[in-house]
């Protein structure tokens, strides 16, 4: 059986099912407790995707979505993110190509652990909106924003440009030393 859990399929199974209940309410009169049936449901399913073995179907080597990844970044990828699982990425050997070259961290409902190197010249910008972002030097971005820089950065030379979001999530920026 394939694990569709947490995938576009259910979560579109779900909306089509409550507006096949409101629409039962509305033309034929008949009340069903709408929530009372909806939430059960999402319930037993984030239960059975806790019980069934993972298949890799909602996270990648840069995503992790209701599920946990550990992995060593390459320049391919240049956007992180973690919506309800956590996720570990090293990008400490990463080296800019470009002047400003970005970076999108997110972190919603998850979080993030990304580990650099101050040896890297790396400029971070960092909001945090009902969660944190913390940073090497101690600082934590919530609700407001924090730049943090390393010491090798230089605005005039490539560098890195890390936009860092957390939203009811947290980040930890982690320098490997």
């Amino acid at each position: 059986m394939k694990n569709w859990f947490f995938t576009s399929a259910f979560w579109g199974l779900i909306v089509v099912i409550i507006g096949i209940l409101y629409l039962t309410r509305n033309l034929f009169g008949i009340d069903f407790p709408i929530w009372g049936i909806i939430w059960p449901v999402i319930i037993i399913f984030i239960g059975l995707s806790i019980l069934l073995p993972k298949r890799d179907c909602c996270s990648s080597n840069h995503e992790a979505i209701f599920d946990e990844v550990d992995h060593k970044s390459d320049h391919n990828q240049r956007n992180y993110r973690a919506v309800f699982g956590s996720g570990r990425f090293d990008i400490s050997n990463l080296k800019p190509t470009t002047n400003a070259e970005s970076i999108e961290l997110e972190a919603t409902f998850g979080s993030l652990e990304i580990v650099i190197n101050d040896n890297q010249p790396i400029k971070i910008i960092s909001n945090g909106i009902f969660g944190a972002v913390n940073l090497p030097s101690g600082q934590s971005a919530a609700f407001s924003e924090v730049i943090y820089t390393t010491k090798s950065y230089d605005d005039k030379k490539d560098h890195f440009l890390i936009r860092a979001r957390a939203v009811f999530g947290e980040i930890k920026i982690i320098d490997k030393k």
